[in-house]
């Protein structure tokens, strides 16, 4: 028995549907929007001067390049050790989100990055979701907050004595303390926001330290330059 050959209509429509789906594919990804993309990220330092939790603020800028974006999920590290993780959800049509993240003592001091981050969205008026990661990072510090204590007498031959005392918030003992063994600069200033170390003195135990200086119609002050935990300090100047 012969075999029955194809009518000519029927392979008119096969090659319809052929081209048809060929021009699908085609348009489709002539259609295919990019990824949203977080172009910006800004958080807060934050000086730690009592032993309450504290909110640090975060905001992120990005880019829908034609998604809605409905959540960012952004991980906050310090080091090498993940601390949490702060899930921001922009308004309808935004192209930012703020939140804060919530540090607390068990979190550490020193400095911590945010990021990478997911992004979580879908296409205008469809109902698939998708993500995707960015790799934009930032940092920001955590730290002590430190006071200098200024006050000055005088001395001999008109020079001037410039006793300072410095303190500052011993967040694992959840309390102030004086500074020990911490160098200060006394400064003079030379005009233009600039100040220029005539003096250097470290504290005593009792984070005490002196200098002996002719004022002689200049300002002077003394700066503390921080450490890892601990923020530095200007104190007012005299003159």
């Amino acid at each position: 028995m012969l075999a029955r050959r194809p009518s000519l209509r029927s392979a008119a429509v096969s090659a319809a549907v052929l081209l048809t789906g060929l021009f699908s594919v085609g348009q489709g990804h002539a259609q295919a929007a990019p990824q949203p993309r977080i172009t910006h990220v800004v958080i807060d330092q934050l000086s730690v001067n009592s032993a309450p939790c504290r909110k640090i603020g975060i905001t992120v800028s990005f880019d829908p390049a034609g998604q809605e974006v409905d959540a960012i999920d952004m991980q906050i590290w310090r080091g090498v050790h993940g601390a949490k993780d702060v899930v921001l959800h922009p308004n309808v049509g935004a192209d930012r989100a703020t939140d804060h993240y919530k540090w607390c003592s068990e979190d550490g001091l020193g400095e911590f990055r945010a990021g990478p981050s997911e992004i979580d969205f879908h296409a205008p008026g469809g109902a698939d979701s998708s993500s995707v990661t960015s790799d934009r990072v930032t940092f920001f510090d955590v730290k002590q907050r430190s006071k200098l204590i200024l006050s000055m007498t005088t001395a001999k031959h008109g020079r001037t004595v410039f006793h300072v005392r410095l303190r500052y918030w011993n967040d694992k003992k959840s309390r102030h303390e004086w500074l020990p063994h911490a160098v200060l600069h006394l400064q003079r200033f030379e005009g233009e926001n600039l100040w220029v170390d005539k003096a250097a003195a470290r504290t005593d135990k009792t984070g005490r330290a002196t200098f002996v200086r002719a004022l002689n119609g200049h300002h002077w002050r003394v700066h503390y330059a921080g450490n890892d935990k601990t923020f530095g300090k200007n104190s007012s100047h005299r003159g």
